[in-house]
């Protein structure tokens, strides 16, 4: 008989020196220097399906989303704009970091069924 395994859901706030990264299920923060050898470390480390929201920041994203992708992991890339109306609809007041990577990982962990990956 199969199990069933929920993905591991991640949000995460890119900027040109450093990632932070919010892991909805565990409800843990991390952050990781935005080096293409630190990112594939860390998510060889992680295990079972992966499913990660970013939002793009001018180039400073695509070593996160290389490397995700292949490892297989789903990789979504939010709208800013999107991305600031589900901030108002939810009433998240506070943009930092840590605060931008949580609300990725909730649009994501509430709203995959309608992103396109």
């Amino acid at each position: 008989m199969a199990i069933l395994v929920s993905k591991i859901t991640l949000g995460i706030d890119v900027s040109k020196d450093e990632l932070v990264i919010a892991d909805w299920d565990t409800g843990q923060l991390t952050r990781l220097a935005n080096q293409r050898s630190q990112i594939r470390s860390w998510l060889k480390a992680r295990y079972g399906p992966v499913r990660l929201a970013i939002e793009p920041t001018s180039h400073y994203h695509l070593a996160i989303v290389e490397e995700a992708q292949a490892l297989g992991f789903e990789v979504y890339l939010i709208n800013p704009r999107q991305l600031v109306h589900y901030r108002e609809a939810v009433n998240v007041r506070n943009k930092t970091d840590p605060e931008d990577a949580w609300l990725l990982a909730r649009y994501l962990a509430h709203e995959a069924s309608q992103l396109r990956l």
